[in-house]
């Protein structure tokens, strides 16, 4: 009863891009609606959005040197942001160019908690000598393509199984891995391991990974610890397919999802 959004945690959702310019304020909705008390999203100035942006979220659009992603030219202002922000969650429609990986860079030895998904785990695999230290307050969120290019850089043999992959490249990264799919994994680099139960084809479809992002993110900004926030995370991502299903598994968009997330979560968490 005695909260307030200082509290809760202020989620910097660093994403966009000139070809996906939707991705991210997914990713800041979900945060939003599963009680982070802030969120910031970075935009690249030269991306376009075309879609209706919840008033709650605080946008930012950064310097992109007019090329509508992430470069050299947007680190100033983004050190600058940093400090203010509790968590970090980076990579919904990112888009994968070398030239964001000072961004990259720079994310990994901010030391503050963070969230990487979608191009931010490309930018990864290409230039994995940037985690130069396990980083215990990072979360990396693979689909199963991802995970291969991950598998890959970090010499990884590809023929395990999926537990043994995503506890393999935990350990690695010294990281919490979530290995997203049917019966998502998440792997710590301490050996613990889970397999989430829920969820449907109903989340078979684009964003509903961005959607998890945020949802991540928020749970870390309240201050769970990483593998905690990332099993909590993958299980009310995949409850909240489960509650859309009398709708159909078919047609659902990630769209869908963030407005569900209070039910869900006042389902499984009634005194939060």
């Amino acid at each position: 009863f005695t909260a307030y959004k200082n509290l809760r945690g202020h989620i910097g959702v660093i994403g966009g891009s000139a070809v996906y310019g939707h991705a991210p304020f997914l990713t800041a909705e979900a945060a939003m609606r599963c009680g982070s008390g802030l969120c910031t999203v970075l935009y690249p100035r030269h991306a376009e959005n075309h879609s209706a942006i919840p008033k709650a979220l605080i946008v930012r659009r950064i310097e992109d040197s007019g090329k509508g992603f992430f470069n050299r030219a947007s680190l100033p202002e983004i050190s600058g942001m940093l400090g203010t922000f509790s968590v970090l969650a980076c990579g919904p429609g990112l888009s994968c160019h070398a030239e964001s990986l000072p961004l990259l860079d720079m994310l990994l030895n901010s030391g503050k908690p963070l969230v990487l998904d979608a191009d931010a785990l490309n930018l990864l695999a290409l230039a994995p000598e940037l985690l130069k230290a396990p980083h215990a307050s990072l979360i990396l969120t693979p689909h199963p393509g991802e995970m291969t290019r991950l598998l890959k850089a970090y010499r990884i043999d590809g023929e395990l199984s999926r537990q043994a992959q995503a506890q393999a490249l935990a350990q690695a990264t010294g990281s919490t891995v979530v290995l997203k799919g049917c019966r998502t994994l998440v792997a710590s680099c301490r050996g613990r391991c889970t397999v989430n139960l829920s969820g449907c084809a109903a989340l078979a479809t684009a964003g509903s990974g961005d959607v998890l992002t945020g949802i991540c993110a928020s749970f870390l900004g309240q201050q769970m610890e990483p593998f905690s926030a990332a099993a909590l995370a993958a299980y009310v991502h995949g409850r909240t397919g489960e509650f859309l299903c009398p709708l159909g598994s078919r047609g659902i968009l990630a769209d869908d999802l963030p407005a569900a997330l209070p039910t869900v979560l006042r389902q499984i968490l009634p005194v939060a």
